[in-house]
């Protein structure tokens, strides 16, 4: 018997197919009124991602219609300027309430929305009424607290958000679907406020997986709040600390001390900007689950501090130093050494050197990634070490400028054997010469390549002169921007790779690792 209709489960299941291609799941909602009804949930989760230049406007029209009329008064009164139409009657009613259906709420992205559309309204008075505009901002923030019930990832900028002082309990309240919150702490903001938000989340908010804060500017908040957050957890998955001022140096230990409570179901630690000459490891080495850790712009400390990881409980799977850490050899040696035996993945941004891949050859058996820096200085004889490795996944990054072809050369002849997947991140400048040298001598069977170069004709010959030379052994190619237009040549050439029985992708390893944990 045929169909005469889809079944509802089958049409929701299209439209969450379809949730991150927004311009195809916006005309869903003109199909009729259960696509509608489907969809708008979906269209809505997440408006202040990748909004478009030309979408803005609707997404603020959007977020206006759910203002109540005391909101609506406040921004005819403040907005001198009339170039849309804000004659809202006050008992029109929109036919969803948006606002409920936001799962994603970042302070700092729905400021640059506000902003782009005030400026696009009249730069002169955004220029002028500064002062009005935080006042703005406010106004689209208390819409949000008090409507919100689905927020399962929020980022907060305190001196915004929590200068509404309405509502703050309510909206808490309505947070316990939360999984990711960020907090970045700094002046301009009312600590009654904040202190009343931080007393919700620890009430209301007991599954969150990840958490992250930021502190900024001597800003100083009682440790008991972040205590009774982290310790209400039902299973806390992954911690990031941000710190921007030195002053918080004994903060910094304390919150470590409160990551005891999460011990069991702990799986990842991010720093960024810590100076670890004030900081201990003694709490940090019980965390028995631990299998990410990752350093961004940090400073290393006394090597004294770090013997203490030797006691460790935990196994890690990825460890990731990024950024300026410009770290000591002898403390990430230290490092290798210690959590080498169990490490999958390891990312370095340092000038590699000999004894630095001699360390991963003694105690990096089990590694499947490494990902490592070149830099146009570096010792050419550091290769003949590098082909000893068993790995099968290298990420390549290239951040200088380069006069030495030779580089290249040397880099593709002493690949170890074993990779089969490799990827490259390029700066804007970097020349294809070298990329088409890499590529010609080498004689790796490689069955990934992934790259971050701004595909064009050059790169795709480069590519298929490379799958011709190797006897087909590529499969996928990664690339970004895959929507792109392409012209009939390199239509013509992606053909070609395609026969191949290339796959393309779309490469993008600079993902939200927030999002697996979501």
């Amino acid at each position: 018997m045929s169909l005469t209709r889809l079944p509802n489960d089958c049409i929701y299941g299209i439209l969450k197919y379809l949730k991150n291609d927004r311009t195809t799941l916006f005309k869903c909602l003109f199909v009729n009124r259960f696509w509608c009804k489907e969809a708008v949930p979906l269209l809505y989760a997440n408006p202040f991602d990748n909004y478009g230049k030309n979408h803005y406007y609707l997404i603020v029209r959007t977020l206006i219609l759910c203002f109540n009329e005391t909101e609506i008064i406040q921004l005819k009164n403040l907005l001198c300027v009339e170039p849309y139409d804000f004659n809202i009657p006050s008992e029109y009613k929109p036919l969803f309430d948006y606002t409920k259906y936001l799962e994603n709420v970042d302070s700092v992205k729905i400021i640059d929305l506000i902003v782009t559309w005030i400026k696009k309204i009249d730069i002169e008075y955004y220029c002028k009424n500064f002062k009005n505009f935080n006042i703005i901002i406010t106004i689209f923030y208390k819409t949000i607290i008090r409507q919100c019930t689905n927020i399962r990832y929020l980022i907060i900028t305190s001196s915004y958000f929590l200068n509404v002082g309405e509502n703050i309990k309510t909206f808490t309240s309505n947070l316990s679907k939360l999984r990711l919150l960020r907090l970045n702490f700094n002046d301009g903001v009312n600590n009654d406020n904040v202190f009343e938000f931080l007393q919700g989340i620890s009430k209301y908010c007991l599954n969150i997986l990840k958490l992250e804060i930021g502190l900024h500017n001597n800003y100083s908040i009682p440790l008991k709040y972040f205590c009774s957050i982290m310790q209400n957890q039902n299973n806390l998955k992954a911690f990031k600390i941000l710190n921007y001022d030195e002053s918080h140096e004994n903060l910094l230990n304390d919150l470590l001390s409160f990551l005891e409570f999460q011990k069991y179901s702990l799986e990842s630690i991010e720093f960024e900007y810590i100076d670890f000459s004030f900081v201990s490891f003694e709490n940090f080495i019980n965390l028995s689950n631990l299998k990410y850790l990752s350093f961004h712009n940090c400073l290393e400390g006394s090597l004294d501090k770090f013997e203490i990881l030797k006691f460790a409980s935990f196994k890690l799977k990825e460890l990731i130093f990024t950024g300026k850490n410009n770290w000591k050899i002898d403390h990430l040696l230290l490092m290798i050494k210690y959590f080498g035996s169990s490490l999958q993945k390891l990312s370095l941004s340092n000038l590699i050197t000999i004894p630095l891949i001699e360390n991963i050859l003694t105690y990096c058996s089990n590694l499947i990634t490494l990902e490592i820096t070149i830099y146009s200085n570096m010792d050419l004889s550091i290769f003949s070490y590098l082909s000893n490795l068993k790995i099968r996944k290298l990420y390549l990054s290239f951040p200088d400028k380069y006069n030495d072809i030779s580089l290249f050369v040397n880099l593709a002849n002493n690949l170890p054997i074993s990779i089969k997947e490799i990827s490259f991140q390029f700066d804007p400048s970097f020349n294809l010469l070298y990329f088409k040298e890499f590529l010609d001598n080498c004689y790796n069977n490689l069955e990934i390549i992934n790259s971050n170069y701004l595909i064009d004709l050059e790169f795709l010959k480069i590519i298929l002169n490379y799958i011709e030379k190797n006897n087909h052994n590529l499969l996928i190619l990664g690339i970004i921007n895959l929507e792109k237009q392409w012209n009939d040549d390199e239509m013509n050439i992606l053909d070609k790779i395609k026969n191949n029985g290339v796959k393309f992708n779309e490469f993008n390893r600079n993902y939200y690792k927030e999002y697996y944990y979501i």
